[in-house]
């Protein structure tokens, strides 16, 4: 929080730096699909299902 302000103003400035971090992380969600980083394979997708369905552990990765 920034001292010396209202509370309603640092309530809009934490609000403002959530959606800023948030919009960033959307871009970066963005880059890796458009880079096709982001993506499993069905067989894979299958496999990590697989995985947390009989281990009861999510998969690494």
């Amino acid at each position: 929080m920034i001292a010396n302000t209202t509370p309603l103003a640092a309530n809009e400035y934490e609000k403002d730096k959530a959606e800023r971090k948030l919009l960033m992380k959307l871009q970066e969600a963005e880059d890796a699909v458009k880079e096709e980083k982001g993506w499993m394979s069905l067989d894979e997708l299958k496999a990590a299902m697989g995985n947390i369905n009989s281990s009861g552990k999510s998969p690494a990765f």
